[in-house]
């Protein structure tokens, strides 16, 4: 079986160090001898415990050298995997991930857990009149507002796109209506500077609460229903699944 490109590269790092060290504890021990003609019997101890104190920083240099690197190489792997370069959210994966371990951790005692999605209302507009670049101005500036209101234990992500999604627990059904309405204020109340301009943006705001035993794809599902409701009807608010009226339109 051939050996992982990893593993082997760690194996030969090992044996690079042991053959150094014995290597280095030879050369000492033969210049100890060289020039120490009558050797004692402390003369041995003494050897077994200064070889070792020589020997020992240069290959805990080596050993520490490569954790670092492993270490460097880890947090970047995560970085490019779980979290958007744009605005340092958790990217959609990190959220899939972590807001399902939390709904399938169960819902703390007298609390309900919601699922929402954000969408910047008319970003084309911010786009087409500003320039793309003004445009992740914007979204940087959404993302900063969103994340800096949420609460303890709240997850938000960027979903992609325009679109950011929310996860977390609350009380009950009127502070997560509460949290939804505060935080579509937060984000129409925070200016962004595009060029000479302060531009103020708004966002749709759709959201859930779990039922019992559904899953997060289901609830990701109706949260979206709420907010192209949200969006027909008039945009720059926060809707409930629940409150959704029977016949809606979808909105860009």
């Amino acid at each position: 079986m051939k050996l992982d490109h990893d593993i082997l590269k760690a194996l030969l790092i090992g044996a690079a160090i042991t053959v150094a060290a014995v290597f280095d504890a030879v050369m000492l021990t033969h210049v100890w001898l060289h020039f120490v003609a009558d050797i004692q019997p402390y003369h041995v101890y003494l050897s077994a415990v200064v070889l070792p104190v020589m020997i020992t920083p240069v290959c805990l240099f080596l050993i520490l050298r490569a954790n670092v690197r492993v270490s460097r190489l880890a947090k970047e792997n995560y970085r490019l995997a779980y979290m958007d370069a744009l605005t340092d959210l958790p990217n959609r994966r990190a959220f899939f991930q972590k807001a399902e371990a939390m709904l399938q951790g169960g819902l703390p005692r007298g609390q309900v857990f919601l699922c929402g999605i954000a969408d910047i209302d008319n970003f084309k507009h911010v786009n087409d009149q500003y320039g793309h670049d003004m445009g992740d101005v914007v979204l940087q500036g959404v993302s900063a507002a969103i994340n800096a209101f949420a609460m303890k234990d709240t997850l938000v992500a960027r979903l992609g796109g325009e679109e950011f999604s929310v996860a977390g627990f609350f009380s009950g059904a009127v502070e997560a209506r509460l949290y939804a309405d505060a935080l579509v204020r937060a984000v129409e109340a925070r200016t962004h500077r595009c060029g000479e301009e302060d531009v103020r943006v708004t966002i749709s705001f759709g959201y859930c609460l779990s039922e019992p035993d559904e899953t997060l794809s289901a609830m990701l599902t109706r949260a979206d229903a709420a907010l192209y409701a949200a969006k027909a009807a008039g945009k720059n608010r926060a809707l409930a699944n629940r409150d959704i009226p029977l016949q809606t339109a979808s909105v860009a």
